[in-house]
């Protein structure tokens, strides 16, 4: 539940730090990126009616003119360095909110500063009536490598605006404005949001997934986490997501994978992972499964993904029966002549490597299993997971031999470190950490 006391921030010695700090490094994103960062500006009922209002000025007047601004500037005057009477700025990053569209963004951060409207908050020991006078959220769209920004200012007025990996930043018109034709940037505006929203709830997901695993590994203590799949503001998360999915497919190694796959490919990667997650932890199934046979017609290789989302649901019959089919049928796509014996290679590895894995852990028929295996080593040489089952169906055998043969023959020169949250904007001080305790509520 979100309230004051549920909200870890950061005091900024200067106005602005966080968001500086996350531009700056913008270029050193990979991968899945950081969190989502929140900044807020605070101020004091004390602070003078006279700069407020100026501020407030400023504020209109930067969002009336940002299209003649030179872009480069435009951060700079949304969050000055120059620190006003009574007022502060905060932030923390955030994981598991709704970026599907500005709406829900907007409708989030109003729900941030509605906490401030009639509680006082418990500030280090002592009540403060603060304000909240401007909020930014910026999310990092993984698939174009594009920090995507919203600013609201309280009241009314909202900017949206991007920097990419090379630190050049520019506006990103409203839906409506793209749609109308006024925007002469070549910006495919519904995209953008689509991967921008894809790319939180992956990261959102791989991070809990991991979790339940290895234990927790988040240790960014000004971090509010929400559960990615119930905080959707207009749509229900998992629809939306399987809505989305095939937009997404084709640009899903972007994303990279998890660090037992050193090669992503279009059905082995992050977007893949998260997919199969979501449907088995809401029971999506029949909506997956529909969109996935509309998704085989155009890629039929997205066949091995519905068969790994059918051993997630328990469906182990037709995921057999499916993985079989493939194999076999003169009319699979592993049997297309269009495509490079490479690509075929690949899609079959991850076939047979889900079969004898299935072989090993379930039914525990290593002999068959080991045979499975041995024919996806010979697909894919330079994959780690199929030498890791390979190993793995030999210790079950008991030969040792050969399954230290396996563990050597591993390709191990390119293994990649796991994804965790990195910390963008450093503490500078420990006093300005921002920890409510239960005793504040």
């Amino acid at each position: 539940m979100l309230s004051q006391t549920s909200i870890p921030e950061v005091k900024e010695d200067v106005i602005g730090y966080a968001l500086h700090q996350r531009r700056a490094r913008v270029g050193q994103f990979q991968d899945l990126g950081p969190p989502d960062l929140i900044t807020l500006i605070k101020s004091l009922p004390s602070s003078s009616s006279t700069t407020t209002a100026t501020a407030s000025a400023n504020d209109n007047g930067a969002t009336s003119n940002i299209n003649g601004q030179d872009p480069t500037t435009i951060v700079t005057e949304l969050h000055s360095h120059d620190k006003l009477k009574g007022q502060i700025g905060t932030f923390f990053y955030c994981m598991g909110i709704d970026t599907s569209d500005p709406t829900s963004i907007t409708i989030f951060a109003k729900k941030i500063t509605d906490l401030f409207l009639d509680t006082p908050q418990i500030w280090f020991g002592k009540k403060k009536h603060f304000h909240v006078s401007k909020i930014s959220i910026s999310s990092w769209n993984a698939f174009r490598k594009y920090d995507v920004n919203i600013i609201v200012h309280i009241p009314g007025t909202v900017q949206t605006y991007i920097i990419n990996s090379d630190g050049e930043q520019s506006q990103l018109p409203s839906v409506a404005e793209a749609s109308s034709g006024r925007n002469s940037q070549d910006l495919n505006v519904n995209m953008i949001w689509a991967e921008t929203f894809m790319s939180g709830i992956v990261r959102d997901i791989m991070i809990m997934k991991d979790n339940r695993a290895d234990g927790e590994s988040q240790n960014l203590v000004e971090t509010l986490i929400f559960n990615p799949l119930t905080s959707g503001e207009l749509e229900d998360v998992a629809n939306n997501f399987i809505k989305l999915f095939p937009l997404v497919y084709e640009k899903g190694v972007y994303l990279d994978a998890p660090t037992h796959v050193l090669n992503p490919s279009l059905t082995n990667n992050y977007l893949v992972e998260t997919l199969v997650e979501i449907v088995r932890l809401t029971k999506s199934l029949e909506a997956c499964r529909k969109m996935l046979k509309k998704l085989i017609e155009i890629h039929p290789e997205a066949v091995i993904i519905l068969i790994r989302v059918y051993f997630a649901c328990d469906l182990e019959i037709d995921a057999v029966d499916l993985i079989n089919e493939q194999l076999n049928s003169p009319s699979s796509f592993l049997a297309d002549d269009s495509k490079t014996s490479h690509i075929q290679l690949i899609f079959k590895s991850e076939l047979l490597s889900i079969q004898s894995e299935f072989l090993l852990d379930v039914k525990r028929d290593y002999k068959l299993a080991k045979e499975v295996a041995m024919e996806a080593v010979n697909c894919a040489p330079n994959e780690f997971k199929t030498w890791y089952l390979l190993t793995r169906i030999y210790i079950k055998l008991n030969d040792m031999s050969n399954a230290l043969l396996s563990l050597n023959a591993c390709p191990m020169s390119q293994v990649k470190e796991k994804y965790v949250l990195r910390r963008i904007a450093p503490i500078t001080s420990d006093e300005n950490l921002h920890l409510p305790l239960p005793l504040d509520a």
